[in-house]
């Protein structure tokens, strides 16, 4: 099963403090990031989605696939978040963000599960560089 859970830390600049309070805190299955949240509605969800690619593409997706559909929502996003500050004009404008957020993160969990990239360990692995990072700037 593969789990995610948000461990992202936050910061007082310029330095880190001597004891970090996490922002997310969890061990949530990604089952509860579904809307099925049942036991296996990611697996369950991802098959049938594999079944839909081979039936309409005679292939599933590859993970380059699913990164240049990520591009594509990512783009969409971008417009929605220019409709949030009022630069365009989108109707059910909360609905929508919802949904292309879920896409994207949808896309961003599919492809690390693809990689074998452990999404926990990467958002620590980002948040220790950017307190390193932080720290460093501050001397």
């Amino acid at each position: 099963m593969l789990v995610l859970t948000a461990s992202c830390t936050t910061v007082t600049a310029p330095t880190r403090t001597a004891e970090v309070e996490p922002v997310f805190t969890g061990g949530e299955s990604l089952q509860t990031l579904l809307p099925t949240a049942g036991e296996g509605a990611f697996e369950e969800l991802r098959e049938r989605l594999a079944v839909f690619e081979r039936n309409r593409y005679g292939q599933e997706w590859t993970t380059t696939d699913l990164l240049l559909g990520l591009v594509g929502d990512l783009g969409d996003l971008a417009k929605l978040v220019q409709a949030h500050e009022g630069k365009r004009d989108v109707a059910d404008l909360d609905r929508a963000l919802v949904h292309e957020l879920g896409d994207c993160l949808w896309a961003l969990i599919v492809i690390a599960d693809r990689l074998g990239v452990d999404l926990d360990d990467a958002l620590q692995t980002m948040s220790s560089d950017v307190h390193r990072w932080l720290d460093d700037q501050a001397q």
